[in-house]
């Protein structure tokens, strides 16, 4: 009778070291699929414990409800998971917005962007391309005439879309008083991810 009692606290220690062992591998497992993943998504494997009531122990990726701000683990990660192509990211949806880019297009860095130390484009750059263009969400962040005209006069950058056959292509960026383009992006089609790249369910079982 003792031993019957103890299987129910037994099972529920061997589930949650079980899930916790799942994270872990999981999180290694990134780390060889992606190319510098940021600590953002290698901490965004969390585990649901499970109880003698539940039986259940659940690992899972961070979601709207566990995200502050931000694209979640399992919006962007999915694609990396199933397969398929990906969703636009804030800064594309902005732009389809303001008429510079078609909804079927997104935005793929070019030579001129400066990828971090995770390789991804700074948000920095995002927050200048879309001020300039003057299609940022918040109006407040959208560039002025008069800050046009200062950073001219200082010799600053411009960041301005670029055109071909009378349709956007990209984003360029050339010093004030420069004719030589460098491509910040271009518009291009929907990146598309093999399956299974991140092998969430094999690594898991």
């Amino acid at each position: 009778d003792r031993i019957a009692k103890s299987v129910p606290k037994v099972a529920v220690e061997a589930l949650n070291k079980t899930a916790f062992e799942v994270r872990d591998a999981l999180k290694g497992h990134m780390r060889q699929a992606f190319d510098r993943p940021t600590p953002f998504t290698l901490n965004s494997l969390f585990v649901i414990k499970a109880d003698e009531r539940t039986m259940r122990a659940i690992v899972h990726l961070k979601d709207e409800r566990a995200t502050s701000g931000g694209i979640p683990a399992n919006t962007y990660l999915a694609p990396q998971i199933e397969g398929g192509g990906r969703r636009h990211k804030r800064f594309e949806k902005a732009l389809i917005a303001a008429g510079w880019m078609k909804s079927s297009q997104y935005a793929i860095p070019g030579r001129g962007v400066k990828l971090n130390q995770y390789g991804n484009v700074s948000q920095g750059l995002y927050t200048q391309v879309l001020s300039a263009l003057r299609a940022s969400p918040d109006p407040l962040q959208n560039e002025t005439a008069n800050s046009k005209a200062r950073r001219k006069r200082r010799g600053g950058y411009r960041i301005f879309p670029v055109q071909r056959n009378g349709s956007y292509i990209g984003v360029g960026r050339a010093k004030a008083n420069s004719n030589q383009v460098e491509m910040l992006f271009f518009f291009g089609r929907q990146p598309v991810y093999k399956a299974r790249r991140f092998n969430f369910y094999g690594v898991a079982a």
